[in-house]
């Protein structure tokens, strides 16, 4: 039996191996960049989540009657206190 001789020139090797590593590469970036984009979604979705229970609570605010109740927790919201109470500052932003 007669051996078959390798006849693929090594220039076409080399730019096989060439344009296989940079399918590799542009692959492999296109997949960080969905992961990336995926975690941006993930968090405007939880902003949104949290947005809408936020617009929520306003509305039911703007729906209650307007007696003494809505409007001291109206001045509430707005930082205002009733003469007597007192004002205890607290950050949750941090």
């Amino acid at each position: 039996m007669e051996k078959k001789s390798n006849n693929i020139p090594a220039s076409v090797r080399i730019a096989f191996v060439v344009f296989l590593a940079l399918g590799i590469i542009i692959i492999g970036a296109l997949w960080m960049k969905g992961n990336e984009m995926r975690r941006q979604n993930d968090l405007l979705a939880a902003a949104v989540t949290s947005q809408s229970e936020e617009n929520a609570r306003k509305e039911e605010l703007l729906d209650a009657p307007m007696d003494e109740d809505y409007v001291r927790d109206i001045a509430h919201e707005y930082g205002y206190i009733t003469p007597g109470e007192q004002f205890y500052p607290i950050n949750v932003e941090e």
